[in-house]
């Protein structure tokens, strides 16, 4: 069946207005209040007044920073300096748009209780359990985005290093019970939990095998974890039922992996009629005990702050011998100097034995003399320095050696997955840390080749690459076809997509073969290793053609893309990769028509009857801006209707307006129009509609397998990718000249001179190998899919049912390159 497609684009999350109010108190700043909502994982408060340079230009690194990241639980938080009446202008509420709150405060009470008074900018960042991991005031000579910087590497690496959890569930607890505990968890938005029934088993079986060596599996005699309170990387919760009767409880026991030891524990009273309930008070109690108080910057609110004052002056008539009075000295202590440290890897830094900075690069005041200095990063030897430190010697830097060896693991073919010392993860596996001296095991995990694995030890410094050849485990298939009247018939075969043939065809398939098309027909697969399956097939006339309604005219028309199978997501290690970039393999059953570029302006406007875009100066054949979801969905359906096909998508309850609700000056906004409920008719559609997602990234990839469709792509700068510049538009190269563009002046690394930039028109830059056009940049282009985690091999995806955001790919105009 032929279906006729529509690419879409991007309407960003709503730019709601900051809720302005006044700061009458340090408390008014409740970061443990803030730290303690559902969904928050980090806090960053960010210090910011009009009559700062740095905070207006750098401000939209800030808002970039906010709507990467807010989906993944950063929250965002904007201390305005000023009085009530500047605070509270218009003018104001444009430029902070977008933040979660905006708190004005009046006299710089909070300033001064964070401890820095006007040095502005300054920016702080807690993670979810209460720790101070950034804390960035007066940016150094020559370093005007100090702080913005090192709260962006800290969101970074907080991210990365999120705590994944495994639920297991122990003596007493069902399945059902295991499910709301995790569910809870998922809810809480805190850490990142395993869902992957694979990922699972291996965590268990990584616990016992831990467990063995240490004697101790049982949680009631299971070691104290000593040392650090930071929940480690990887851990399990058993849930088990303790006591009995009406003292039965529900015990919740996290243990530190790989030690296997007892981290915290947490209990609830068992309850038979309100498992969920109860599950939520044990997951509630347990995160009580992984948080701790807020750690405030070295100036608390309330602190006292020594001021040094003249003594008294007594003045009179002069008289002979004149005396004066004199005042009481006050003794200021000893200069102070502020002191910069870096290290190399990043580093905590211990100065005369204490905890001096948590992460470098860091500044801070200290007092003239000699100190030592003391460099620890976790898989390297610490340092120490001596320091005298001075006026003229203030700065200090280490470079660490590595206490550890590496390896990186790749396979033919790539994108399988395998375990490295036991953890799961998919070729190419990038560099990673390895304790040196110790055995080693890099596995092959996949149930579709033969086993692989390589035992090796390696010494300290050392890296090793690793290359698996993985041999398919093989079925035999034997494919026959027929017409109506019993003759053979010679048609096309494709097992999962590919072409092997025609019919009769035999030959030897993965056994994780998943079907066969055979004449336009599809036959699932279940196979056997070392057996052979027969499919017989009765077709009927000519494969499937195009509708003559559907005209094909590249570029401005539409691009037929055949069935098949892909690797979806990004390897790890690749430039620019996130953590939700999963790889996991894609079969494409059902060819389709995707239009080969984004809807334009005009186009638009000759469906729907208006035009909803912030850039509409750039002109009819540029693309369309300023749509959610529900608009896209009710712009295919009305090109439906106007060309006499089927709608896609059955819709109720409508509210707001189309097109409406934007205000003049905002370039991203989501205008209130909304279904109450939207039902899709499925993939075998004849109407126009969205693709999936994964329709989406197999027709971007075109065949591809590198970060672009042109091969791979260098980061130089945050708005600077040169391999982008042929095939993208985005924040490093989209200046224009039309009137009403965004002002873009204040941009670092920009590849333009213009002071505006803003969408251009489509198909200008180079298409991909199938000949579609801006698949990256631009605009970002709605998909049909709910967002949720990847999983493992699937067969044309539509994802989950529910969900809170619907999908968006390709990046936009004013992108960093890593986000394209």
């Amino acid at each position: 069946m032929v279906l006729r497609q529509l690419t879409f684009l991007l309407v960003a999350v709503a730019a709601l207005s900051a809720d302005l109010r006044v700061a009458a108190a340090a408390d008014d700043l409740n970061v443990d209040q803030l730290l303690g909502e559902d969904g928050a994982r980090l806090l960053a408060v960010e210090f910011w007044a009009a009559w700062c340079p740095p905070c207006k230009k750098f401000l939209p690194r800030w808002k970039a920073l906010h709507t990467r990241y807010r989906s993944q639980g950063l929250r965002w938080v904007v201390v305005v300096s000023g009085d009530s009446a500047s605070c509270d202008s218009p003018s104001l509420r444009r430029d902070l748009e977008w933040p979660d709150d905006v708190i004005c405060d009046n006299d710089a009470r909070l300033a001064k209780a964070f401890g820095f008074g006007d040095r502005l900018p300054a920016g702080f960042l807690w993670d979810w359990q209460g720790n101070r991991l950034v804390e960035a005031t007066s940016a150094p000579e020559g370093q005007p985005d100090f702080v913005v910087r090192l709260v962006e590497q800290g969101v970074a690496k907080a991210l990365e290093e999120l705590p994944r959890v495994t639920v297991l569930a122990g003596d007493g607890v069902d399945a059902a019970t295991a499910a709301a505990i995790k569910q809870r968890l998922v809810d809480g938005g805190k850490l990142v939990v395993v869902a992957d029934p694979k990922e699972v088993a291996a965590a268990e079986e990584l616990a016992r095998r831990v467990a063995a060596k240490s004697g101790s599996f049982d949680e009631k005699s299971a070691a104290q974890c000593k040392g650090s309170e930071q929940l480690a990387p990887n851990a399990y919760i058993r849930a088990s039922r303790l006591g009995a009767g009406k003292e039965r409880m529900l015990h919740l026991a996290m243990h530190r992996l790989p030690e296997n030891c007892l981290h915290r524990s947490a209990d609830a009273p068992w309850d038979d009629k309100q498992p969920a309930r109860m599950a939520g008070d044990a997951v509630s109690a347990l995160m009580r005990q992984l948080r701790r108080k807020a750690q405030m910057p070295r100036v608390a609110a309330g602190a006292p702050v020594a001021v040094a004052q003249r003594g008294p002056e007594v003045t009179g008539a002069p008289v002979a011998e004149s005396k004066r009075e004199t005042g009481k000295q006050v003794d200021l202590g000893s200069d102070e100097v502020v002191v910069q440290v870096a290290a190399e890897p990043e580093a905590i830094v211990r100065m005369d034995g204490k905890l001096w900075c948590k992460a470098t690069p860091c500044q801070k005041e200290v007092a003239a003399g000699r100190h030592v200095f003391e460099a620890e990063a976790e898989g390297y030897l610490s340092e120490q320095q001596a320091v005298e430190v001075s006026a003229r010697n203030r700065k200090v830097a280490f470079k660490l050696k590595a206490d550890f060896a590496t390896v990186a693991v790749d396979s033919e073919p790539s994108g399988l997955k395998v375990t490295v010392n036991g953890e799961p993860a998919t070729t190419p596996v990038a560099e990673r840390r390895v304790a040196a001296g110790v055995p080693h095991k890099v596995a092959l995990a996949e149930p579709c080749y033969l086993g692989a694995e390589e035992r090796f030890s390696l010494g300290r410094g050392e890296a090793k690459v690793l290359r698996l050849v993985a041999v398919p485990r093989k079925a035999g298939l034997k494919v026959k076809a027929e017409d109506a009247s019993g003759n053979a018939a010679e048609v096309a075969v494709l097992v999962d997509g590919r072409a092997v043939g025609q019919t009769p065809w035999k030959g030897e398939v993965s056994v994780c073969a998943r079907q066969v098309q055979v004449g336009g027909k599809t036959v699932p697969l279940r196979l056997e290793e070392g057996q052979v399956q027969q499919v017989r097939v009765e077709v009927a006339g000519e494969p499937e053609s195009p509708r003559p309604d559907v005209k094909v005219a590249n570029p401005k028309g539409y691009v037929r893309i055949s069935p098949g199978t892909f690797v979806m997501g990004s390897p790890e290690g690749e430039e620019g990769r996130d953590s939700d970039e999963t790889q996991h393999k894609v079969t494409i059953t059902r060819g389709f028509w995707l239009k080969a570029t984004e809807v334009t302006q005009g186009e638009w406007q000759a469906v729907m009857g208006g035009n909803p875009s912030y850039f509409e100066a750039c002109g009819a054949n540029c693309p369309v801006q300023r749509v959610n979801w529900f608009e896209a969905v009710a712009y295919v359906n009305a090109l439906g209707r106007k060309e006499g096909l089927p709608e896609c998508y059955a819709v109720s309850g409508q509210s707001g307006t189309l097109g409406g609700g934007c205000k003049a000056g905002e370039y991203y906004c989501d205008g209130g129009f909304a279904y109450t409920k939207v039902t899709f008719a499925g993939l075998g559609c004849r109407g126009y509609r969205l693709p999936t997602e994964a329709e989406w990234e197999y027709a971007a990839r075109a065949g591809t397998t590198t970060a672009l469709y042109t091969g791979g792509l260098t980061i130089k700068g945050a708005r600077n990718g040169p391999e982008l510049d042929a095939i993208a538009w985005y924040g490093g190269n989209s200046g224009v000249r039309y009137a009403a563009g965004f002002d873009c002046s204040g941009w670092p690394e920009k590849q333009y001179a213009s002071a505006l930039c803003g969408v251009q028109s489509v198909g200008g830059k180079r298409p991909n190998p199938w000949g579609l056009y801006d698949m990256l940049g631009n605009v970002w282009e709605w998909t049909n899919d709910w967002k949720s985690d990847y999983g493992g091999a699937v067969v044309d995806p539509l994802g989950p049912a529910t969900g809170a955001s619907r999908v968006l790919r390709g990046g936009d105009w004013n992108d960093y390159a890593r986000s394209v």
